[in-house]
């Protein structure tokens, strides 16, 4: 992954039972905040859609 120098602030609105599971990927992954889960969550969501494009 790239170190980019300038962050963009993106805001969401989910449903509580996918925030719920956001906080358990969190906390069973012992990340400090609720953002760093978020960001995580979607960079592997990313890199799963285009690996599954290349398979296709």
């Amino acid at each position: 992954m790239e170190i980019e120098l300038k962050s963009e602030r993106l805001q969401i609105v989910v449903e509580p039972s996918v925030l719920d599971r956001i906080d358990d990927f969190r906390f069973g992954h012992r990340i400090g905040s609720r953002s760093e889960a978020t960001r995580q969550l979607l960079i592997r969501g990313l890199e799963a859609e285009i690996k599954g494009g290349q398979a296709a």
